[in-house]
């Protein structure tokens, strides 16, 4: 094994050692100098394998570091702000954030070249390699953590135990993800891997940030348990990734030339089309006929493709609903428990003015749009367009319409679930008059989901910015979704500085606007989109 590491270290660094020397011929002049022959040895050879040495060095430790002192330095500014202790929210930071390190950050998973010329070219024993290279991260990691948290626990009263089970579940907790996206990849079942994968992330960290939000000290013996937890059940595994015996089956999966040699441009289409899941999945390419209404025209048309994009709209929807409710469920247990032992605690009506800024940023960020529109032109406008018939205008605002009714119906229902978690939660946690705010906060809601809806769907009538490979070729596009984000983000950052009347009534502004906002849109689309709702050549 140790030999099979070796000699993978080797490829490695020629690898790494030429890719340097290929780049450094890129530059003008320089690369003028740099004759072919320095790939097999020289001066310029010395200095690239220098540079493989001391980037290794310097890479050894420093990403864990980096890591550990970013919560460090977080949490710290959280016992300032909120006066919560270090002891607590130190680990629990780092529970939200365990997730990515046990499902996603896995070298072994990985595509390199390097590893493609092992495996693929020149026949290593895939299961040594895999293994030797997961106990060199994992000591790698062991070592970064064990010196981060020598000076973290000089520095802070966080005991030792934790720090100790911080890093067993960090590294133990790798051999579930391992083991569970193995067995996911050999029974093709990847995207499932995906989906869970997310689902923990996400509720971790919406748990997470519900706790910080409000100020629940979560003691200190419940966390070392969790992570004590984790640890077991990585350590479970153990036996499983060691003895896993189809590495080779493995990598030959991941390791197919399309994924690791792959140009620029087709890459960064895959890229985007993969993270806005905008294919629809295999399960639903044949449509359920008993599920298909007798609706005609525009109607039957959008139903056809809103069933074909279920992984995008329902199941999405239905992702978010239970985040919501699994969220809502852990606030409303900690206000219960607060209000039972005596300790409520109270959000005044100042504060809850404040909060309303925050709705507009949040709805922002949940509301089914941009993934949505590139699925209209990925998987049916880019088609469609090519014909006459669908370029007219009434068949063009038609399909708008059914579009806007789909879009604005999906994001309603999560509007909907989270106006009645707030409206249950608002009364334990305000002893003021509530009553004003919850209907503000609530017709917010509303008209936020209303406003993105559009938003997203309007821009992409009139501007159509995407080309085939879904690469947008608009400026206008990316100009007016970053000041919609900016004129969100500003508003949040506006609550700790903003007079609470103020914020009230920029509140109310956002309403009246997202209203105004509705009206003009729509006498916009009907304008301009028959003319402009084209493919970009």
């Amino acid at each position: 094994m140790l030999n099979t590491f070796l000699q993978a270290a080797k490829v490695h660094k020629a690898y790494s050692a030429n890719a340097f020397i290929y780049h450094l011929k890129k530059f003008p002049l320089i690369g003028a100098l740099i004759k072919s022959r320095e790939y097999g040895g020289g001066l310029i050879k010395v200095l690239a394998n220098l540079s493989f040495y001391i980037s290794g060095i310097f890479k050894f430790c420093i990403f864990d570091w980096l890591y550990l002192a970013t919560v460090f330095i977080l949490s710290a500014v959280l016992k300032e702000n909120l006066g919560m202790p270090l002891s607590s929210t130190f680990p629990l930071i780092i529970l939200a954030f365990l997730p990515i390190g046990i499902f996603l950050n896995n070298t072994i998973f990985s595509t390199e070249a390097d590893k493609y010329y092992d495996i693929i070219i020149f026949r290593m024993n895939a299961s040594k390699l895999a293994l030797s290279t997961l106990y060199y991260n994992l000591l790698r990691m062991l070592v970064g953590y064990i010196t981060a948290f020598f000076v973290i626990c000089k520095l802070s009263d966080i005991s030792a135990l934790t720090a100790i089970l911080i890093t067993l579940a960090a590294i133990l907790g790798k051999f579930a993800g391992i083991n569970y996206r193995t067995e996911c990849t050999m029974k093709q079942h990847e995207k499932k891997f995906i989906k869970c994968a997310v689902l923990f992330i996400l509720t971790s960290l919406l748990i997470v940030a519900s706790l910080l939000f409000t100020r629940v000290v979560v003691p200190t013996v419940i966390l070392h348990l969790i992570f004590a937890i984790i640890a077991i059940i990585g350590l479970i595994f153990v036996p499983k990734v060691v003895f896993f015996k189809d590495y080779l089956q493995l990598y030959k999966y991941y390791l197919k030339e399309d994924n690791v040699f792959v140009n620029e441009k087709s890459q960064n289409a895959t890229k985007e089309a993969a993270k806005n899941n905008i294919t629809f999945e295999e399960k639903d390419k044949k449509l359920d006929t008993n599920k298909v209404s007798n609706k005609s025209g525009f109607a039957y048309f959008n139903e056809l493709f809103v069933l074909r994009h279920k992984g995008l709209l329902a199941r999405k929807t239905k992702i978010l609903c239970i985040i919501s409710a699994a969220v809502w469920g852990v606030v409303l247990g900690v206000c219960i428990f607060a209000k039972v032992t005596g300790e409520a605690f109270t959000i005044s009506i100042n504060t809850a003015y404040k909060g309303l800024l925050l709705i507009p940023i949040f709805m922002y960020y949940i509301n089914q749009g941009d993934g949505l529109v590139q699925a209209m032109f990925f998987n049916c406008d880019n088609a469609m367009l090519t014909y006459n018939f669908y370029r007219k205008s009434e068949n063009i605002l038609g399909v708008f319409k059914q579009r806007l009714k789909t879009i604005m119906y999906y994001n309603l229902i999560i509007a909907g679930v989270i106006s009645l978690e707030g409206i249950t939660i608002a009364p334990l946690v305000t002893s003021e008059s509530y009553l004003k705010v919850v209907v503000i906060a609530v017709v917010l809601i509303f008209t936020s989901s209303i406003l993105f809806s559009m938003h997203k769907l309007v821009l992409y009538y009139i501007l159509q910015p995407f080309t085939d490979g879904v690469t947008v070729v608009k400026p206008m596009w990316t100009m007016v979704n970053t000041i919609t984000y900016i004129v969100c983000f500003s508003l949040a950052q506006l609550m700790e500085e903003i007079n609470p009347t103020i914020a009230l009534y920029v509140a109310i502004g956002f309403i009246v606007f997202s209203f105004i906002y509705f009206i003009v849109a729509l006498v916009l689309v009907r304008k301009l989109a028959p003319s402009r709702f084209k493919l970009n050549r």
